[in-house]
């Protein structure tokens, strides 16, 4: 993927629902690898409320990486594809929001 920015967000993922800290990237920012969790103060980006949306993440728990072995017949190390949108507010990382399985399924939710 090569340089991007991180968020680490505790999510219950929306395959295996275990909660646990996954690392969610993205691209829209300096892609200086920084990294953010909730309660940090979000620099270097005047942001002082929105979201961010469709960041990508994958779980790793024991049954997300059976499940990824057999679809793949081996283990990525990045996991089963997991997304979610990033709440900042008052300049601070707030929550994750919106967790799903893959981005197509927010595509499928749009109407048109």
């Amino acid at each position: 993927m090569g340089c991007y920015d991180s968020f680490m967000l505790k999510v219950k993922c929306p395959h295996c629902n275990e909660e646990s800290v996954i690392e969610f990237q993205t691209k829209e920012f300096s892609c200086g690898l920084n990294t953010w969790s909730v309660g940090h103060v979000f620099t270097g980006m005047d942001i002082k409320e929105g979201i961010i949306r469709n960041v990508y993440g994958g779980c790793n728990s024991k049954k997300c990486r059976e499940s990824e072995f057999k679809t793949l017949g081996y283990n990525s190390g990045f996991g089963i594809e997991v997304v979610c949108d990033v709440w900042i507010k008052d300049y601070m990382v707030k929550e994750a929001l919106n967790i799903r399985k893959e981005l197509k399924e927010f595509h499928k939710s749009i109407k048109r």
